[in-house]
């Protein structure tokens, strides 16, 4: 399981990992190691990952030239017990957490907050798992799609790539529910229509989209999918504008630059 496999599967409800004291902050993080890093739950108070932190993380102490990345494990200094959350954005002054018991008997949550009484940040020094996108290609087969993707994800996607032959001519009014399936869709169409379209599909926790044959268009297609799907399903800020809303730029314009990536790939969790 990846982290945002994890914050959706328990968003909104009380975790209670280890069967003590009630859903307590530290139960989220438990759970993390186990269903997310692959590793034993660590015993012990929020203020003890501080001061007694486990095999396998790097302690960063707060300063005013270091900022947490997400995935990392925040600590509070909260008395008497502390306080503990998963980082899922950062910002210059103020970080988002996915958190639990905050304020005491809140379920999980995604909570922001600034700076103050944090003591620091627990980084996991393993190899993060990869976030791995099953994605349904409707039509004829791209070479080279996920070679692009890789390219404008820096290596954090891998695509399971299913393709499944058009059963009749494109039209806008098509329904591909039935392709989708908890999987994102590209529709890959020759010629290539002459308005892109990317969109969520109601019920499903996933998207499709429309673009030409070559895989340049189709990967950018996928991070308008990955934007949607983060801003549909995430509950969290800053909310990311999508390229298809925002005009003045040519489709050329917005191949060359992705400029909708670098703000999706800032802010969503794709790593532990």
């Amino acid at each position: 399981m990846n982290s945002t496999d994890f914050f959706l599967k328990y968003n909104g409800k009380h975790l209670d990992f280890d069967g003590a004291f009630g859903a307590q902050c530290v139960d989220t993080i438990k759970a993390y190691f186990v269903e997310v890093l692959g590793i034993p739950a660590v015993k012990g108070n929020a203020i003890d990952y501080w001061y007694t932190p486990p095999q396998g993380f790097e302690r960063i102490a707060k300063s005013t030239f270091t900022y947490p990345k997400p995935g990392d494990i925040v600590i509070w200094s909260t008395k008497p017990y502390g306080h503990i959350g998963i980082v899922n954005w950062v910002r210059t002054f103020d970080f988002n957490c996915f958190e639990q018991n905050s304020p005491i008997g809140a379920p999980c949550q995604y909570k922001t907050h600034n700076y103050g009484d944090v003591l620091g940040w627990l980084r996991p020094v393993t190899s993060p798992k990869k976030w791995t996108i099953p994605l349904t290609v409707i039509g004829a087969p791209i070479a080279g799609l996920k070679e692009q993707v890789a390219k404008w994800s820096r290596g954090e996607f891998e695509l399971d790539i299913k393709f499944t032959p058009m059963d009749l001519p494109y039209k806008p009014t098509t329904d591909y529910s039935k392709y989708a399936k908890d999987r994102f869709c590209i529709v890959s169409c020759n010629p290539a229509p002459e308005i892109y379209k990317t969109s969520m599909l109601d019920g499903l926790k996933t998207a499709y989209a429309v673009a030409g044959p070559d895989p340049l268009t189709c990967s950018y297609e996928i991070s308008h999918m990955l934007t949607k799907y983060y801003n549909a399903h995430r509950g969290t800020n800053p909310f990311i504008e999508n390229e298809d809303t925002v005009g003045g730029v040519t489709d050329a314009q917005r191949y060359r630059k992705y400029d909708v990536v670098k703000p999706f790939m800032d802010s969503v969790i794709l790593k532990p």
